[in-house]
């Protein structure tokens, strides 16, 4: 159980971090 727990979070940080990249690059390329 607590395997599921930690891969979720470790899924949650992830898609986070490539959310942020995605709009970190695409308000750059607006500029």
């Amino acid at each position: 159980m607590m395997a599921s727990v930690v891969y979720l979070v470790v899924g949650a940080i992830f898609l986070m971090f490539v959310a942020f990249s995605f709009l970190a690059n695409h308000r750059d390329a607006n500029r």
